[in-house]
């Protein structure tokens, strides 16, 4: 009887190892001032000025991202959950191109598409691209905001809300097809006083 506790106790250690070294599909980091900004407990809190949010893409081509003043989409995400998943396709925003306007757009019931596709001659992220291997390295650097709910654009000094970031890799993300989450990351970014 010892040997098959002993046996299942070291199934249960193999199986741990094996889920917790499984590589993520992305990484999501906020860097300001040229440093990467240490986020504990899924908060971040940055100085009022110009950031970036920088994504590493490990084999897959992007990931959805809500970013809101609001935790509708944020909330679920600690479950492993996106809101309203079934449609995901047709809440997605079409950002600019190279993010020229160094925008982020925000809104409680639409997501952003961030993506690079080497076929493709253009992409949502600042224009400089870093490939290694099959992992992407790019950045989303953040002058302003765009709130799409209320059509106003904001400079980042004259924010006072915290802002809730979800970035989500899927699966099967053709509409009408419910996708699946792969990986889902949330940041809540709150400003220095």
């Amino acid at each position: 009887m010892k040997k098959n506790y002993s046996l299942i106790i070291v199934l249960i250690s193999l199986c741990a190892i094996s889920a917790s070294s499984k590589k993520k599909t992305f990484t999501a980091w906020i860097i300001q001032d040229n440093q990467k900004v240490e986020v504990n407990n899924n908060e971040v809190t940055l100085l009022k000025k110009p950031f970036v949010i920088q994504l590493a893409l490990n084999k897959i081509e992007g990931v959805s991202v809500n970013i809101s003043f609001d935790r509708t989409f944020y909330d679920p995400a600690a479950a492993h959950q996106i809101y309203d998943v079934a449609n995901l396709d047709p809440k997605t925003l079409v950002e600019d191109t190279f993010n020229i306007e160094k925008e982020l757009f925000v809104s409680s019931e639409y997501l952003c598409y961030w993506f690079y596709n080497t076929k493709l001659r253009w992409h949502r992220m600042d224009r400089d691209i870093v490939i290694n291997g099959t992992q992407v390295i790019c950045n989303k650097t953040v002058e302003k905001i765009f709130e799409s709910d209320t059509q106003e654009e904001y400079k980042i000094e004259n924010i006072s809300k915290d802002l809730f970031l979800v970035f989500a890799s899927t699966k099967d993300k053709g509409y009408p097809a419910v996708p699946k989450v792969i990986d889902i990351n949330r940041i809540k970014i709150t400003w220095a006083k």
